[in-house]
Parts: structure tokens; C-alpha cells; sequence
């Protein structure tokens, strides 16, 4: 790519029109030099704001089962140890009873959420456990209208179904990064078997939600590779969570530090390769984008408030100023 042009503006120009962005594209997009952030930025807005507007949703995550994982995901605090038991030190609880699940999603409809996220550890829930869950929906539904997203582990056509059965019409199911670098971060596990998932999803006409980690150790290759898979899997949103070390894990300490303009241009990156989808700033972004939040605005459509599953975060009402005071509608 000619990148002696205002090739963002082109780009911008070219997607707006109907057209997607190639994937020698998008590797121009992660790898502009600095002094292309700017126009990166203001291209990005520009596709961002003509899909979306100046429209912000909000969504609340509840971490309704800790702990209790089998899986050896390099990034995560609930994993298992290299002897195959967790460490002591990872909060531990079963499955939150229905009236637990229903407080959490009356809370999160009083501050205003869009959506009410249910997250389960481990690679899937055992039947038991699954089938309690969907039995509780009902009395969460009862509670409040918030719509609702699962993120609950691989799903086959069965489960899928009676998810959409349930009442629940969203799937979270994070590919995280690309089929290439994926086996550097799990070996319990593979990106296929993710894919299966999401594809099980689809089949059961549920809207699917699959996200990214930035900062794992990925390449700019990796990035607009995952961006593509997404593109093709027609997923309906995409969060991008921002990599945040934990201790006496395998990844911690031996990742690159991430950059504010790593992290911009892969938000960049994700809107630009998926005009029209939602992109959903999250985990990490207290951390690794403090002040310069209201830039990813220009990129994003949605964020997590409230605080993630094993990380902190920003709460509600901060989250709400942050977005208003940048010139954008919570809605």
C-alpha cells in the first residue's frame, strides 16, 4: 500500500461505499507509523459514526461460577497449574443460585446496562450445572427485561438450542487471537474447537459475541489474521480486551509492554476489518489507555463497565462520565 497518500481516508472512503478492506489493508493499519495515528484515528471515527452514530451501549458482566477450570489458557488466573490443580490463591465458588443471577441483572438494569453478561469458568459447564443455569434464566427474566449473554464454554446444536430456548439470544465465545499463534497460549484446548462453538451458535440463529486479547504476545500478522476469522465467521460483536499481567501465570512478565498506539491502532484495526459490527472496549482499558479512553470512542460503539472476571475496572458511573464527557450518547 501507497502510504505516501491519506491511504486512511481512502481506506475510510472505500469501506463506506460497501467495499472490505483487504488484508494487506489492514496490516497497513497495525503497522502505520506513528505519525499516522492521527488520520488512522479520524477514519476510523468517520466509518465508526456512520454505523453507529455517536451511540455508546454499556454492558455488565457477572462472573456467575469461579474457578473449578481444567483448561491451561497463559493468561488466565482460574487456570490449572502444571500439575493439573489450580492454585490456591483463585477465588473459588459454584454456580450462583437464580436469585443471586437475578439481583445482579436488576442492578445492571437500574444503572442503565444494555446487556447483562452471565460468565461460567471452565471449557464447558457439566450438564447438571448447565441445565440449573437455564432453569434460573427463567427467574432472571422475571426479574428485568435486560437482554442476556452467555458466556458458558463450548456448545454443541443441542445446548445451543436450548440456550435459545431459555430465553437468552447472546453467545460469547472469545477466539482471542489466530489459529496460528493459538497454540501458544492453551494446549488443553484448540481455536477449532472454538469455532465449532460459534458455529453451533449461528446454526441456532442466536447472536454471537467473540472477542480478542491484545498484548499476549501476538504479532501484527496474528491481529489481522483473528480480525479476518471474525470477518468470516459474521460474528455480531467483537470485544477487545487489552492483555493485564497475573502473577504466577505463564504469560506474566514475558510480553512486550503494550503501547497506547498499539492498543489505538488495534481498535482501529477491528472496526475497519468489521464496519458494522459492534466493537466493545474491555478488560484492560483503565490500564492501558487511562486519559486517552475518549480516542477509542472513535473506534468502539460499546465498553464493559463495572469490573471483568478476574480484573478490576472502571465502575458504572465513572464510565459514564468518561463517555458523555468525550461528546458521546450512553444509550
Amino acid at each position: 500500500m501507497d502510504q505516501t497518500t491519506d491511504w486512511p481516508s481512502s481506506l475510510a472512503r472505500r469501506l463506506l461505499a460497501g467495499a472490505a478492506a483487504s488484508r494487506n489493508e489492514l496490516l497497513a493499519v497495525v503497522d502505520a507509523p506513528r505519525r499516522q495515528l492521527g488520520a488512522l484515528l479520524a477514519a476510523t471515527r468517520r466509518v465508526r459514526e456512520a454505523h453507529f452514530g455517536r451511540d455508546v451501549r454499556l454492558q455488565v458482566l457477572v462472573n456467575a461460577r469461579s474457578g473449578q477450570c481444567g483448561q491451561d489458557c497463559g493468561y488466565c488466573a482460574q487456570r490449572k497449574t502444571e500439575r493439573g490443580v489450580e492454585r490456591p490463591d483463585v477465588v473459588r465458588y459454584p454456580l450462583l443460585d437464580a436469585a443471586a443471577l437475578a439481583r445482579g441483572a436488576v442492578t445492571a438494569r437500574e444503572l442503565g446496562a444494555d446487556r447483562y453478561c452471565i460468565v461460567t469458568s471452565g471449557r464447558q459447564l457439566p450438564r447438571r450445572a448447565f441445565e440449573r443455569l437455564l432453569d434460573s434464566l427463567q427467574h432472571v427474566r422475571e426479574a428485568s427485561d435486560i437482554p442476556l449473554c452467555l458466556s458458558i464454554g463450548e456448545l454443541d446444536d443441542e445446548r445451543a438450542s436450548a440456550v435459545r430456548q431459555s430465553g437468552a439470544r447472546w453467545i460469547n465465545h472469545n477466539l482471542n487471537t489466530s489459529a496460528r499463534y493459538y497454540p501458544s497460549l492453551c494446549s488443553t484446548h484448540t481455536q477449532a474447537d472454538r469455532v465449532a462453538t460459534l458455529r453451533a451458535a449461528g446454526r441456532q440463529r442466536l447472536s454471537r459475541c467473540s472477542g480478542v486479547i491484545i498484548g499476549v504476545g501476538e504479532t501484527n500478522a496474528d491481529l489481522v489474521d483473528v480480525a479476518l476469522s471474525l470477518r468470516e465467521l459474521d460474528v455480531d460483536a467483537i470485544p477487545v480486551n487489552f492483555y493485564c499481567s497475573i502473577p504466577h501465570t505463564p504469560l506474566a512478565g514475558r510480553t512486550p509492554r503494550l503501547t497506547l498506539e498499539r492498543c489505538l491502532k488495534a481498535l482501529c484495526l477491528f472496526r475497519l476489518a468489521n464496519p458494522t459490527k459492534q466493537i466493545r472496549l474491555s478488560a484492560g482499558r483503565e490500564r492501558h489507555l487511562g486519559d486517552a479512553q475518549p480516542l477509542a470512542l472513535g473506534a468502539v460503539d460499546s465498553l464493559f463497565a463495572g469490573g471483568y472476571l478476574s480484573v478490576g475496572g472502571e465502575n458504572y458511573e465513572s464510565t459514564c462520565r468518561m463517555v458523555r464527557a468525550a461528546g458521546y450518547r450512553v444509550v
